[in-house]
């Protein structure tokens, strides 16, 4: 690990050095310029990497050591009541040759306690609910890898760019009590691209594809006491377990495969527009020696992503999101089927026996008062406005939950310039408000543990809650080219009707060069 991290810093370093060569501008060394060209770059975030070499945003180079902590009941579906993160990341960009590249790599670990419901996967999904569910309490700990790299060429013929994008995972989590869970995930992310500028037009065209693969096994401790599970399929519908014995619960296997496509356009650096589409296949199967169905998912994504700059020096940014999702939950009819030379599990047939909806749409805007400033910017104020929306159901016995939410929020960032060092200090709060119809169960025979994990994820997204909370951010010029940073920043959330809340935190050492 510790090569690894190395290696990251040398070429970062390297390409730092390289874009010096090929570029006169200096990276990026100051926290608010950093975040402001990244704002004012409206490529950043898109899925092309091409259309970043027709407008950058910015060289630099970053290594930062952070710490993330969660606490309080009000929690997502799986997650433990605390959570504490440290983690180490280094990231950049910069021109080798002719060519601008980007990326970077961090390594994270991650201490929940009092996790609920989850046996075996790294974490719950919406979506996905072909899953083994317990009802006691445990610790996890887990483990992340992360590399990205970004490559774009030269602007050939005054006209034209190449890109691509790779994304890599890697995660592995162990459960603390029995039932205990291990598992092993990992994922890969292909996305190249192209941009093409005609007049005051740049318009990009990218493809994705994705391959996901999650191992997860289950085992106890103590051998005579065999803890309750349940087989999960959706809105509470489950068949009961046992983890041990040769009828007991094994290992678990998830196939995930996506692929899709993205238009992008840009108007005169200030107009930005992206469409895209997804789709997602993820089989999970039980007992790689004699695999059989557990449940399979069928998703189509879309999405859609605006941006506008206007104003002197581009004061002003309006940004909008929408995006749909549409899932089908997959079981299977299956029958062993043995002969004198091999077992293996036939589907008889196949029915589609849920579905899940998602929509969310988000609105945003902000105004920098001194955005002229070459030290940048005084002051940042803005707002925004969020509808989400979520629905389940289950075919038979019929059984629904609907959520509904609309969110309103402010936000203010004062920026203090000194002499050799600047300081960042800003505030945010909002409210939401939950509009949904919860969780209706009209089955007979469900077990009590699912249904209690499908009330608590109801209320997890249908209630509404106060937000508010600050950040601090503090770069100190020193006298090489090597900046520090040291920052931290703090969000306090209230269910009201739930009488729950939950204080989310971080704290950040950094260095720039």
């Amino acid at each position: 690990m510790k090569r690894i991290i190395a290696l990251s810093v040398i070429l970062g370093s390297l390409g730092s050095i390289s874009a010096q060569a090929a570029e006169p501008s200096e990276p990026i060394r100051n926290i608010v310029l950093q975040e402001t060209a990244i704002r004012n770059s409206l490529w950043y975030g898109s899925s092309s990497a091409a259309g970043l070499a027709f407008k950058p945003y910015g060289l630099f180079n970053t290594l930062s050591f952070d710490y993330d902590g969660e606490f309080g009941e009000y929690r997502k579906l799986g997650a433990g009541k605390s959570s504490s993160d440290i983690s180490v990341g280094t990231s950049g960009a910069a021109y080798i040759g002719k060519f601008l590249t980007t990326g970077g790599f961090s390594f994270k670990n991650i201490f929940e306690k009092d996790a609920l419901y989850n046996v075996l996967m790294y974490e719950l999904e919406d979506n996905m609910p072909y899953y083994p569910i317990d009802d006691k309490s445990s610790g996890w700990n887990k483990q992340e890898y992360l590399l990205n790299a970004g490559l774009s060429s030269p602007i050939l013929w005054d006209m034209v760019s190449f890109g691509i994008k790779v994304d890599y995972t890697t995660k592995v989590g162990a459960k603390q009590l029995d039932p205990r869970g291990e598992t092993y995930k990992y994922g890969i992310i292909v996305t190249p691209s192209v941009a093409v500028r005609l007049g005051r037009s740049l318009i990009g065209l990218s493809g994705t594809y994705s391959n996901g693969f999650e191992r997860g096994t289950v085992s106890n401790n103590n051998h005579w006491i065999d803890p309750k599970v349940w087989q999960h399929r959706g809105l509470g519908e489950s068949t009961q377990n046992k983890v041990g014995g040769n009828d007991g619960m094994k290992t678990h296997i998830y196939n995930t495969q996506r692929f899709g496509g993205a238009l992008q356009y840009s108007l005169s650096e200030s107009l930005f527009i992206e469409a895209s589409f997804e789709h997602r296949t993820t089989m999970g199967k039980e007992n790689p020696k004699l695999p059989k169905r557990l449940g399979s998912i069928k998703e189509n994504d879309i999405n859609v992503d605006a941006a506008w700059l206007f104003g002197k020096d581009n004061s002003n940014k309006l940004s909008f999101n929408a995006s749909c999702s549409l899932t089908d939950g997959i079981e299977y009819v299956q029958k062993l089927n043995t002969t004198a030379y091999q077992q293996e599990w036939m589907v008889l047939s196949e029915n589609n026996m849920s579905t899940f909806t998602g929509v969310n749409a988000h609105l945003t805007y902000d105004h920098l008062f001194g955005a002229s400033d070459p030290r940048g910017y005084d002051w940042k104020v803005g707002g925004e406005a969020k509808f989400e929306m979520f629905g389940q159901s289950y075919l038979a016995p019929a059984s629904t939950s609907n959520a509904m939410r609309l969110y309103a929020g402010a936000l203010a960032d004062k920026h203090f310039k000194m002499k050799k060092s600047s300081l960042l200090v800003g505030i945010h709060a909002g409210y939401a408000l939950g509009l949904g119809e919860g969780y209706k169960c009209l089955s007979a025979k469900a077990y009590p543990a699912p249904i209690a994990m499908m009330n608590e994820q109801s209320d997890w997204l249908n209630a509404s809650y106060v937000k508010a909370g600050g950040r601090v951010d503090w770069t100190i010029t020193s006298g090489s080219k090597v900046n520090w940073v040291l920052g931290g920043k703090v969000s306090y959330i209230g269910a009201l009707e739930l009488n729950k809340s939950r204080i989310l935190c971080s704290a950040t050492f950094g260095i720039l060069f």
